[in-house]
């Protein structure tokens, strides 16, 4: 009987971040960034930057994360497909942004209940060459935000408009 060895190597394009140490390492190569549940609620991780990702495909965060982290802006990420917040991050109830901008792939955006609860400013758009495209977002087929997303605070609710031409 030949005994072999397999080792289990993960897939280099997807980034796994289990704990505050993972949130910290930047990875060239990474398509896929993906946050397990309940992590990164340290008060001080209050920014995230994801442009070390250029070419990321898909972001999906778990449940209950990055409590303190005041924006998440994804602005030129071409190749960017989908997006995925689970419920109750983002709960910054100061500065808070969510900016998607430039993100010509874009197919799926989905946010959970009470994430970008204290959201001030909240940006869909697109541009191409350099020019307003006529349709923002121009492959972007589903938009699924939860109850209380983006809706501002007692003395100042926001309102979401959507427009289509």
């Amino acid at each position: 009987m030949i005994h072999t060895e397999v080792n289990c190597v993960a897939d280099p394009a997807e980034f796994v971040i289990e704990d505050e140490n993972d949130f910290f390492e930047k990875r060239e190569g990474v398509k896929v960034v993906q946050m397990k549940s309940g992590v990164c609620n340290d008060p001080d991780i209050d920014m995230w930057n994801l442009n070390v990702f250029c070419l990321l495909r898909e972001l999906v965060v778990g449940t209950n994360c990055v409590l303190f982290v005041r924006q998440l802006k994804l602005v030129g990420f071409k190749k960017l497909e989908r997006v995925e917040i689970g419920s109750d991050c983002f709960k910054a109830k100061k500065d808070c942004v969510f900016e998607l901008r430039d993100c010509q792939s874009l197919k799926w955006v989905s946010i959970g209940d009470g994430s970008f609860v204290h959201c001030e400013i909240t940006v869909f758009e697109s541009e191409c060459c350099g020019m307003e495209s006529e349709t923002d977002l121009p492959k972007l087929t589903a938009l699924h935000l939860g109850r209380e997303v983006f809706r501002g605070d007692e003395d100042n609710e926001n309102v979401l408009v959507l427009k289509s031409e």
